[in-house]
């Protein structure tokens, strides 16, 4: 393995009209190479340079290169070209220019955070339960919805920063390094459909260690194993979380429970896709002591959905109805 110094040294000979390194100690060094902090001298802005072991990106790579490219989104990091540039005998090496995150991992943020006593972890984990997983859900429904899976989704590649520090903590999550091959340059996923599916497996790991202190951690169990894809996860999620402030900040009232039903079916999920979150939602209910506000609530709720279908399906019958004398009476006219 040659040396990331040698590596970097011949890199900034090529390119010292181009890029200045504002540091040879790396922003973070792992199993693929070290990521300098350097300035785009043509363009004036700071960017991110990955400096491979080898000189060359491990296979997979370039699938990585491309989704980073073509996306578009806060969350992902953007690369923004490849560099190429020789070391001793290897003539092909390759440096990676990509988006500047000015935030740690979240393998840091785990890190400090199991340092802390238990009544400083319960605090910070209110604002990753609010602020931090959001963020995350949000940027990994994106790609998936798009049809792209990370492929090496873990705390390493999950960058964070903080936003509106002065009165409560807010996080933004960026997604790096969209590879799908090991150390070892072993493919995992031979297809996008798999790596989505295994980044949803590796979501549970993430969100159990961002979230095990948070005092309703539990809703994050039935939310996760309620669904199988990760744009209805984030939905559910920031619905039960909207009905966690309104429990907070109100006295949780028959008709507000209901009301809440009715923004689920209008929502996204659909009608088929609520009950993980009704559950989250009896469980916040029961803690708060509303059990029987709930139960009354839920009834009311299903004696208007049974109405309304009872009333679309007169309506379908009417339709029908109506078209069949239509067509006869045209068939006279027109025949």
């Amino acid at each position: 393995m040659m040396e990331t110094a040698q590596l970097l040294s011949d890199f900034k000979q090529k390119f010292e009209d181009k890029y200045l390194i504002l540091s040879d100690v790396p922003l973070g060094d792992g199993g693929y190479g070290a990521v300098f902090q350097a300035k785009d001298l043509y363009r004036n802005v700071i960017v991110a340079i990955k400096i491979h072991h080898n000189g060359v990106a491990p296979e997979g790579a370039v699938r990585g290169f491309a989704i980073s490219s073509v996306i578009n989104t806060p969350h992902v990091a953007t690369t923004h070209t490849i560099e190429k540039y020789e070391s001793y005998d290897q003539k092909n090496c390759r440096a990676v220019i990509s988006q500047f995150v000015p935030g740690r991992s979240l393998k840091k943020i785990w890190a400090v955070t199991d340092e802390q006593d238990d009544a400083t972890r319960k605090i910070v984990a209110e604002d990753y339960a609010f602020g931090l997983v959001p963020s995350l859900l949000e940027g990994l429904a994106f790609c998936h919805d798009r049809g792209y899976g990370h492929g090496d989704f873990h705390d390493g590649n999950i960058m964070v920063f903080a936003q509106d520090v002065m009165e409560q903590y807010h996080f933004h999550v960026v997604l790096i390094d969209f590879d799908n091959a090991s150390i070892k340059g072993e493919i995992y996923c031979d297809n996008e459909p798999e790596k989505i599916a295994k980044d949803y497996r590796l979501l549970k790991r993430v969100l159990d260690n961002t979230l095990m202190d948070w005092e309703w951690f539990e809703l994050v169990e039935i939310l996760y194993h309620g669904y199988s894809e990760t744009r209805l996860l984030k939905i559910a999620y920031t619905r039960v979380l909207d009905f966690l402030v309104h429990a907070k900040k109100h006295q949780l009232t028959q008709q507000g429970i209901k009301g809440f039903f009715v923004t689920l079916v209008n929502s996204p999920l659909g009608r088929g896709n609520i009950m993980p979150v009704v559950t989250a939602a009896k469980r916040i209910a029961e803690k708060r002591g509303k059990s029987l506000e709930f139960q009354y609530a839920w009834e009311d709720f299903h004696e208007e959905i049974r109405k309304a279908e009872n009333w679309d399906a007169d309506l379908e019958m009417t339709i029908i109805e109506n078209s069949e004398v239509k067509r006869k009476v045209y068939s006279k006219i027109f025949d």
